[in-house]
């Protein structure tokens, strides 16, 4: 499935500290942190450099992590994608006596979210005019990055899967090559 794996773990790391950035400026901080903490617990444990975690033990990992369950820790840990060449390196992630026996308890291995914090949304005095200008500057700012980013990856994929542009020089390639974007892209 490929969730479980640093790449993917560092991207999510990087969202939810700008989901909690703006918890934190709008005043829901505490609520965030109360409500996601197992959640932010685990994309923690998963944004770990893989040559870090394979140094980690059981005991350790449970001392650092102590929202997660036991059974959520073996699962994020049982398939937690090492890369090649660190495969096999997971021998101290066995669990003590006491909480393999925790493990069985599948039970425990869902968070629960019965007991949210209260969602309000406005009745009255709220309108959204998708015609008005952006009165967020961060947020324009992080789309012109995402789109940025996303025509770098397009012209970096597109240079590699053409045979014809290999034979052209980097001054040659500049001038012809006219990156675009797809929308469903973004």
């Amino acid at each position: 499935m490929g969730l479980f794996k640093y790449s993917r773990g560092t991207k999510l790391r990087m969202s939810l500290d700008r989901f909690e950035g703006w918890a934190g400026i709008v005043g829901f901080r505490d609520i965030v942190f109360q409500f996601l903490g197992t959640f932010s617990s685990a994309i923690d444990l998963i944004a770990i450099s893989p040559h870090e975690l394979i140094k980690f033990s059981w005991d350790t990992l449970r001392q650092e992590f102590p929202c997660l369950h036991p059974v959520q820790l073996n699962h994020i840990l049982t398939h937690y994608i090492l890369p090649k060449g660190l495969e096999g390196n997971n021998i101290l992630w066995a669990p003590s006596e006491e909480d393999s026996r925790q493990i069985e308890n599948k039970e425990m291995l869902h968070e629960s979210f019965e007991s949210h914090p209260d969602f309000y949304l406005p009745i009255t005095g709220y309108s959204l005019d998708l015609n008005c200008q952006l009165q967020e500057d961060h947020l324009l700012q992080d789309f012109a990055m995402s789109l940025q980013e996303k025509l770098i990856k397009r012209k970096r994929t597109s240079s590699v899967d053409s045979p014809a542009r290999h034979s052209q020089s980097p001054l040659a390639k500049r001038k012809t090559s006219k990156p675009s974007l797809d929308v469903s892209d973004i």
